[in-house]
């Protein structure tokens, strides 16, 4: 049987729908074979094809994306300041103390006056004063004093943050049986190092000297032990130090005390550390420690150290994972 053949009008009636893909396939194929035996209608197609325009998106939609797309970015954005605000404030809440007369006078108060860190802690309303502090490396150290029965004298050393103020890493005091004079503590701190050479953690040691009202001390004396355990090698070494002021703070480094004495050895290894009390001097040499000594009730102190900063940074770390997931959910939640 002979198959129908269309006519040329009626395959321009069906071309619309058969370019969409709308006819029957029966209907399809006859098209189809129309189209190869007949150039108008096949040219006909063609123009079809290439001058069919996309249909154009409505205006109202297109406002409605690009206020979709300007919510969401804004609420990214909003994340992100969220994110960095608490993140820095918890790294500020540990790193709060400026180095002002009110921010090193706040870090005296908030530890030596808190009766929950020691019994021995300067009572609310006694005057405190800071003597004397010094800015070395990343710390800042500070000396101060209490006009009270105990006359409660103390050291406190600091670390700076990357915000410029610092965090307490210990304080020590105790009180001072004199009127005037030099009192020293020592102090660890121990900080995480990776270098070419070493990965680990390094035990930085220091003696500091704070002197108080020293207007007729000229100097002091004090006697240092020393030991390696690696060499065996031990034994003493003093010195007599000239007072630089009235009040004063003097910061030295266990590595700075070998290399002040000449003394060999690592100082990963080899201590040096305080076997005497300070020897008050006049400048004739005299030993005056005596003249300066009065009667102290109570008498006892505290030294008391801060922990790190790991279960902060892990805080931290927790709250810009956290804020990094929002974010990427803003930018997902329609995929």
């Amino acid at each position: 049987m002979k198959a129908n053949k269309l006519d040329c009008c009626i395959v321009r009636d069906l071309l619309p729908s058969y370019i969409e893909g709308l006819t029957e396939p029966e209907t399809t194929e006859q098209v189809s074979a129309h189209l190869d035996e007949c150039a108008a209608c096949k040219q006909l197609e063609h123009d079809m094809r290439t001058q069919i325009p996309a249909e154009p998106v409505p205006k109202k939609s297109l406002r409605f994306l690009k206020k979709v797309q300007r919510t969401r970015l804004l609420a990214a954005v909003l994340a992100a300041l969220v994110t960095i605000l608490c993140a820095w404030m918890l790294y500020d809440s540990r790193f709060h103390y400026a180095n002002t007369e009110s921010g090193r006078m706040a870090a005296v108060e908030d530890v030596a006056c808190d009766e929950r860190l020691s019994e021995y802690a300067i009572k609310e309303g006694s005057p405190i004063h800071v003597t004397a502090y010094l800015e070395k490396d990343d710390f800042l150290y500070i000396a101060f004093a209490a006009d009270n029965s105990s006359n409660s004298h103390g050291i406190m050393q600091l670390l700076r943050g990357i915000n410029g103020k610092y965090r307490i890493l210990s304080c020590a005091y105790s009180s001072f049986p004199y009127s005037a004079g030099v009192m020293f503590d020592e102090i660890s701190y121990i900080r995480e190092v990776s270098d070419n050479t070493y990965t680990g953690s390094q035990n930085l040691n220091f003696i500091v000297f704070s002197g108080f009202n020293c207007g007729d001390i000229a100097a002091f004396h004090f006697r240092y032990s020393y030991e390696n355990p690696i060499t065996s090698e031990n034994g003493f070494v003093e010195k007599t130090y000239p007072v630089p002021d009235s009040d004063f703070l003097i910061v030295w480094s266990n590595e700075e005390l070998l290399k002040d004495f000449g003394l060999s050895g690592d100082p990963e290894n080899t201590w040096l550390t305080p076997s005497s009390k300070v020897t008050f001097l006049d400048e004739n040499g005299t030993d005056i420690t005596e003249q300066y000594k009065i009667s102290v009730s109570p008498s006892g102190g505290a030294h008391i150290d801060f922990d790190d900063m790991r279960l902060t940074y892990v805080l931290i770390g927790s709250i810009v994972l956290i804020g990094v997931l929002v974010i990427l959910h803003i930018f997902r939640r329609d995929t």
